[in-house]
């Protein structure tokens, strides 16, 4: 039934997506602890406890990118990708990329993409990201030329469509002292990607697909078959009445309901500056990509203006969501933006009606001292998760707020909601100079806070992680040995409640022809954790990459980790080793 579903859902919308431009979200980790007062109760780790900061990471850097303060999303995407190895670190890395490709920081993003091609070649985000690294060396390399005009894009009127097919397979293989070859890993990621679009005088309509399968090796289950859904939409837009409207699984991250739903918004264009959205919709969980979740809904609207005053851009929205028919959050939200050529401002403030809490508050400037200088700071206080009903399923044995209201009021779930969420905070200032045109300097300093939640409910509270700090330093070189070629040196220390870390990274990556580029990698990591275990981590890697024409690509990449933990009563050596080898096609 499911495919059938999917079936039928392709046909009605002809079949037609665009390429995604974002990773979506992780999605929020939870460590369940059984609802039971009897059972011993067991604290949480340190480790544990960052992942509601790293959700409040991402949510913050979210809204600078879509407000287009890059500078902020920067520092606050380089802050998650400190936490390897979490499922926030994938997202974190790619839109790190990407948010300083739009800061015009353009060999620091080719760095962060070709990090997260070596860490993730396969994949919807290896595609996305492979196609801008494409993009930035082609504008690199190639010399400037007057382009043809697509005979497809000429005029008013006319189809246009396009897209993209990729497949990886990776294999990753773990040796273990006195232990021998483990294979840990051994599959095929395939995406699709595509959009048509119409365009006439009076309306334009686009409708968009993004459909992914992982085929696992080593898993025989009905999964390795499952079609996931990322996007299935489609959208008209009429000039005439200046309405424009969008149905089918999609993502609208201005109203306040952040993340993926499937459903509708509809739109009133009072003129370019000035939009009135209405949406509604059913959230979409992550793994939950076959089905509609019907038993969660929103409601939203939010008006926007551009240039307002002539100088700032404003948002606002009222957002009113439901689980189970009870009332999950119901949120007021404000954003301001400004920006120039040298002064970047923007702030956000959501603050729970139903709950009478403020949900966040965040502010940061940019400013450009100098064309070789450039200074920011972000404050930012908020919840940690955003305070709703269904934050007191954390730590339940259940998975529903109905299952809960079988022995529970709705008053005592709303206690439990609040006893599991906890306050966050923190500051960061940061610092770029160019010292040449192919030279240049970044520093970010970060301290942080996250607070403890209470215990109640069989659920142990956290204990708050205390302040933690984050120096990180890196300096970019270009054509210094060979012509295009990228020279990348960072260095990072973190002091956190789980323990002390020094990060080495170097990167250079050299285009030996028209046609191949040969990148290599090395990290180096040492750890001294709280709880005495000393880690070292060692990372090389090279990639190389042949573009057989501008519309097709293959990869091969080849990496080792070797790593080695000690401890006050024994030591272990581990090394990991993978390659991966794919196309890219795009049409």
């Amino acid at each position: 039934m499911k495919r059938a579903f999917i079936l039928c859902y392709l046909l009605s919308l002809g079949f037609s997506q665009n390429r995604v431009l974002a990773a979506e979200p992780a999605d929020k980790l939870v460590s369940p602890e059984i609802d039971n007062p009897s059972l011993p109760e067991k604290k949480l780790t340190p480790e544990e406890l960052e992942v509601r900061k790293l959700e409040l990471l991402m949510e913050q850097a979210r809204q600078s990118m879509v407000k287009h303060d890059y500078r902020s999303a920067i520092t606050s995407y380089t802050a998650v990708t400190r936490y390897e190895g979490t499922d926030f670190f994938q997202a974190a890395l790619e839109y790190l990329g990407l948010a300083r490709e739009r800061n015009k920081q353009f060999s620091h993003a080719k760095a962060e993409y070709e990090r997260y091609l070596r860490l993730f070649p396969k994949g919807e985000g290896a595609s996305r990201v492979e196609q801008r690294l494409a993009g930035l060396l082609s504008a690199a390399f190639e010399p400037k030329k007057k382009l043809r005009k697509s005979k497809r894009a000429l005029g008013k009127s006319g189809w246009v469509d396009y897209g993209s097919i990729m497949q990886f397979y990776r294999h990753d293989s773990e040796l273990q002292q006195s232990i021998g070859n483990n294979y840990s890993a051994s599959n095929v990621y395939s995406s699709f990607f595509y959009t048509a679009k119409i365009k006439t005088p009076s309306y334009e309509m686009k409708n968009r697909i993004s459909l992914s399968n992982n085929y696992d090796f080593e898993e025989d289950d009905e999964d390795n078959d499952l079609l996931r859904v990322s996007k299935l939409s489609s959208e008209i837009h009429s000039r005439r009445l200046k309405l424009s409207g969008r149905v089918g699984r999609q993502t609208q991250n201005s109203s306040g309901a952040y993340g993926r739903f499937d459903g509708a918004v509809l739109a009133y264009h009072y003129n370019p500056r000035v939009a009135l959205r209405m949406a509604s919709g059913f959230p979409v969980d992550f793994g939950t990509y076959d089905s509609i979740q019907s038993n969660k809904h929103f409601y939203a609207a939010n008006l926007e203006m551009e240039s307002l005053f002539g100088y700032v851009d404003f948002n606002s929205y009222f957002v009113t969501q439901y689980f189970d028919n009870i009332l999950n959050r119901q949120a007021m939200g404000l954003e301001l933006r400004h920006f120039d050529k040298r002064l970047t401002f923007f702030t956000a403030l959501d603050y729970d009606f139903s709950y009478s809490v403020l949900n966040n508050l965040v502010a940061n400037v940019n400013y450009k001292v100098n064309r070789n200088h450039r200074v920011g700071s972000n404050v930012t206080y908020r919840r940690s998760p955003f305070i709703a009903t269904t934050n007191a399923l954390q730590g339940q044995t259940v998975l529903t707020l109905d299952e809960m209201l079988s022995v529970r009021t709705k008053d005592e779930l709303r206690e439990l909601a609040r006893d599991r969420t906890a306050r966050y905070a923190s500051a960061n200032i940061s610092w770029q100079h160019k010292f040449s045109k192919n030279i240049e300097l970044n520093y970010d300093y970060t301290i942080s806070d996250l607070s403890g939640t209470t215990s109640s409910g069989g659920v142990l509270g956290n204990v708050g992680t205390g302040f933690e700090y984050y120096y990180s330093t890196q300096i970019t070189a270009t054509d210094i040995f060979t012509k295009y070629d990228v020279n990348i040196l960072g260095l990072r220390f973190d002091t956190r409640s789980s323990g002390d870390r020094t990060t080495l990274n170097l990167m250079r990556r050299d285009r030996l022809s028209k046609k191949i580029t040969f990148g290599t990698k090395f990290r180096m990591d040492y750890q001294k954790r709280t709880n005495g275990e000393i880690l070292y981590d060692i990372r090389p890697s090279s990639k190389v990459n042949y573009k057989i024409s501008r519309k097709y690509k293959l990869e091969f990449e080849l990496g080792l980790q070797h790593r080695i933990r000690k401890y006050s009563f024994d030591a272990s050596n581990e090394t990991n080793g993978f390659f991966s080898l794919g196309y890219i096609a795009q049409f």
